[in-house]
């Protein structure tokens, strides 16, 4: 880590489930934390029990760029340096992709994609520019669903741009990222911060599996999951010298993204013939 105890992390959306939980084990675990989220007042009960030292709380739309920015200056001035930048703001919609409006799916984006840019970004730039020794860990946060999707959750996706960027970062900067991709939590993704547009009559049909996913996912809040065990985990992760690019967390995650590269396989293996002989 490139500073010294105690560790300094930066959570997104940092209000409930799994960002919540990963808040709540970092103080435990004595880390200096920033913890931000639209609504500062939902973690009241943290800023009583913790002194101003210890935990930073800000306000924070990460869909807003300037205001990422100014997290960041916020988090230097209080703390000095950042260890480990928990990215995990975002929701989810259901929708399926012929059907779903600009007016469900922009948002998404701006908070999803464009704002994991910008917390990348300001992540990137303080690991490298600001640590007096250079380095961080970068957990960006997405779902097994951005690698094995589905039907009516074909939005929820990140994966291409953060697997480039690490790509892009030279060795010497030492800055780790890992795509954490959970499965199927008790938290509130699958209730109040998902966003659902309804079923169109011409994907009612028995051969469709669109019904099927979303009466899954409307049940899917009776997980046995534990978001205590999942912040451990990633607490764990932070602390590897060479995480892995990719971390599922969860049986369910497991099972559809080695479902996914099973099929993967068979495809290339199926149709290689195809690329044998297309040279000049």
């Amino acid at each position: 880590m490139p500073c010294k105890n105690p560790v300094c992390v930066v959570v997104t959306g940092a209000s409930s489930g799994l960002g919540r939980a990963v808040t709540e084990l970092a103080l435990q675990e004595g880390c200096n934390v920033v913890a931000t989220l639209r609504t500062p007042s939902m973690l009241d009960d943290l800023t009583a029990q913790y002194e101003p030292s210890r935990l930073l709380v800000l306000p924070l739309d990460v869909s807003v760029k300037d205001d990422v920015t100014a997290a960041f200056a916020r988090a230097r001035v209080a703390f000095g340096c950042i260890d480990v930048v928990y990215s995990n703001a975002g929701y989810t919609i259901v929708g399926e992709v012929e059907d779903a409006p600009d007016a469900l799916t922009r948002p998404l984006f701006d908070t999803n994609f464009w704002g994991a840019v910008y917390v990348a970004q300001e992540a990137l730039r303080f690991f490298r520019d600001v640590n007096q020794s250079p380095g961080g860990r970068l957990l960006q946060v997405s779902s097994f669903l951005g690698y094995a999707s589905i039907p009516s959750a074909a939005f929820y996706s990140l994966e291409a741009l953060t697997e480039g960027m690490v790509q892009e970062l030279s060795e010497g900067w030492n800055i780790k990222t890992t795509i954490i991709q959970p499965g199927l939590y008790p938290t509130k993704i699958l209730s109040s911060k998902m966003a659902v547009h309804p079923l169109s009559a011409k994907y009612c049909a028995s051969d469709n599996q669109s019904r099927a996913v979303r009466d899954g996912l409307a049940s899917a809040t009776a997980t046995r999951k534990s978001v205590a065990k999942y912040a451990a985990q990633v607490f764990r992760l932070a602390q590897l010298d060479e995480p892995p690019l990719r971390l599922a967390l969860g049986d369910d995650a497991l099972a559809a993204m080695r479902g996914k590269v099973e099929q993967l396989v068979k495809e290339m293996d199926d149709y290689a013939i195809w690329s044998a002989d297309l040279d000049l």
